[in-house]
């Protein structure tokens, strides 16, 4: 008897691999006995305009960007995700397209490893009034427009002032993203099952502030203060919001939690050796 009875298979929106591999899929799915329906994902879906109620597990074929977005409208229910990598890296969609039928009938069978996963809830507020809001998977990053200056940060950790920086950004990390542009910009490794979130200045100048790893259980702020540069606020890569000098981010963990199903086989010090971030002996 499956673990999963009800399963949504959710594409890459305009991604003509992706909408095929989803009808084989689909076939073989309900090949199974599982009940099974295909849906395109859209930057514009969420979790109430899915199209099959109350999924048992969401099947998620694309990359991590793809994963970021499922997840991202998603609302309080949190469905169980599994994904297949059509992407270049692939760290969150652990099924291969060319090999994904041996390794997903495992999981349906409930041989599978669940990794929950802590997500960042965010909100932007301009001369006292919230004008932004949402979910970031991987990382929330306050960083400079499209000219080379730098921007000038203000850090609280609770009602603790961390301090200041003048730089290019800063990266506000959860565990899942400390793979992604917080290493590159000199963040560490962060088991992913971790509490915790991370925040790693981007080329600071003339500045103290260290990569730090603190405990989620107390909110973040950060204040743009006032300076020439433009500056964002980037939500997993994916969107960008503009601020403003005065603007000021609040940064908490979510109340939900991400559920990835890995095979059996996969562990996270063997993805970090398969990437490339491991030397192997």
């Amino acid at each position: 008897m499956s673990t999963f009875q009800k399963i949504l298979v959710m594409n890459k929106a305009g991604n003509d691999e992706a909408r095929t591999l989803a009808g084989q899929v689909l076939r073989w799915l309900e090949g199974q006995g599982h009940a099974a329906r295909v849906q395109e994902n859209t930057p514009e879906g969420c979790s109430s305009h899915l199209e099959m109620p109350d999924p048992d597990l969401i099947l998620i074929l694309g990359g991590d960007g793809t994963l970021f977005s499922v997840v991202r409208s998603m609302g309080e229910r949190m469905v169980p995700v599994v994904g297949i990598n059509l992407g270049q890296v692939g760290f969150l969609t652990d099924l291969d397209k060319m090999s994904w039928q041996g390794p997903l009938a495992a999981i349906l069978q409930g041989r599978f490893i669940p990794s929950r996963r802590t997500l960042l809830s965010f909100s932007v507020s301009r001369q006292g009034r919230e004008i932004r809001s949402g979910r970031a998977v991987n990382d929330l990053v306050a960083c400079r427009g499209t000219l080379a200056r730098l921007i000038r940060l203000r850090v609280w950790y609770g009602q603790e002032p961390i301090g200041a920086l003048r730089a290019d950004g800063l990266i506000v990390s959860t565990p899942t993203g400390s793979t992604a542009y917080t290493v590159s910009a000199g963040g560490p490794l962060i088991h992913p099952e971790l509490d915790v979130y991370t925040l790693t200045p981007i080329c600071p100048f003339l500045s103290g502030f260290m990569p730090l790893v603190l405990p989620s259980s107390r909110p973040l702020r950060i204040m743009v203060d006032p300076g020439p540069a433009e500056s964002y606020l980037t939500v997993d890569g994916q969107m960008g919001i503009p601020l403003r000098p005065g603007d000021e981010i609040r940064i908490t963990t979510d109340s939900a939690q991400l559920t990835l199903l890995q095979p059996l086989e996969v562990s996270y010090f063997s993805k970090l050796k398969h990437k490339g971030f491991i030397l192997e002996d």
